[in-house]
């Protein structure tokens, strides 16, 4: 064995330098819905696995432990961009004088014309008290470009139709991204076990969430309407728990990454309508994840005497 004499020592390396050598560049970074999942669980002292194998050779991100039974949580993260939105001219504010009780969304291209918003504003007064729930209309330039589009998102319990502009083209972006992370979680679910997708993200993308859990508002003119209504509203066949046939039990939950201090956090449940046990501990559990409070205090250094 040749031994480095004491002329070349300062060719072999430091062990500081060897060791940085062979560290990876980057550190694996933590997923910060997981992350929020991983706190709740642990705020309610429920036991739980990470990164389940499931017999698909898939993954399960949690597999809780809840009053006796096994839960299987998979968590997705949906975060949007926030794109800046114009104030509405007065045409198109003045839509929320329709007494009907629906909620518009409104969306234009940038920069379009006073007169011909105020022309799309009639159109989509006309529109708004004929049209149903679900159906759209669009204004279109001489070449068939869309320059704006309505649409009908669904009802609510006031009196005069409300207008959200930008909501439309912002809750099917969030919709369709949710639907690819559905079915993602979909491949990931554990057999013989209720399965819970999480979904984690902006406040803001709920609408689209719920439009791809639930399906597109339609009127159903076989069904007798609730209360005061003067047509039945349901949902289409185009939904998550429409398409997706599960022998096990499941839901989809939404929790919103928030930040700040002292900040109340509260989900939101979807469960499928063939639920018959609400007081199942797999709803339970999520009844509970999505009230807890996801509290950040930032901790001041003790002032010197």
């Amino acid at each position: 064995m040749n031994l480095p004499s004491a002329g070349n020592l300062g060719n072999i390396p430091s062990v500081p330098a060897c060791i940085r050598r062979y560290q990876p560049r980057t550190m694996p970074q933590i997923d910060p819905a997981e992350s929020l999942v991983s706190e709740r669980l642990e705020g309610l002292m429920c036991k739980y696995r990470r990164d389940v194998a499931t017999p698909q050779l898939r993954s399960c991100d949690f597999l809780c432990r809840w009053k006796g039974a096994t839960v299987a949580l998979h968590v997705k993260r949906l975060v949007m961009t926030v794109e800046a939105v114009e104030p509405p001219p007065p045409s198109i504010r003045a839509l929320a004088n329709i007494r009907r009780p629906v909620l518009i969304g409104i969306w234009s291209v940038p920069g379009l014309a006073a007169g011909k918003l105020s022309r799309f504003a009639r159109l989509v007064r006309e529109f708004t008290l004929g049209a149903s729930i679900g159906e759209e209309c669009a204004l279109r330039d001489e070449n068939g470009a869309l320059e704006a589009r309505c649409r009908l998102l669904g009802s609510w319990s006031g009196t005069h139709a409300v207008v959200a502009v930008g909501a439309d083209g912002a809750t099917d972006r969030a919709a369709e991204r949710a639907r690819r992370l559905l079915r993602r979680a979909r491949a990931q679910y554990m057999p013989r076990v209720p399965n819970v997708v999480v979904i984690c993200g902006d406040p803001g993308a709920t609408g689209g969430i719920e439009l791809a859990v639930l399906g597109t508002p339609v009127e159903r003119w076989d069904a007798i309407p609730l209360g005061g209504d003067s047509v039945a509203l349901g949902r289409a066949n185009d939904g998550f728990f429409s398409s997706t046939k599960s022998v096990e039990p499941q839901a989809v939950a939404w929790l919103p990454l928030v930040d700040g201090a002292d900040t109340h956090c509260s989900g939101k449940i979807w469960l499928p309508e063939s639920v018959r046990s609400p007081a199942a501990p797999y709803i339970d559990l999520m009844s509970h994840l999505c009230q807890s409070i996801r509290r950040r205090s930032r901790r001041r250094a003790p002032r010197k005497s």
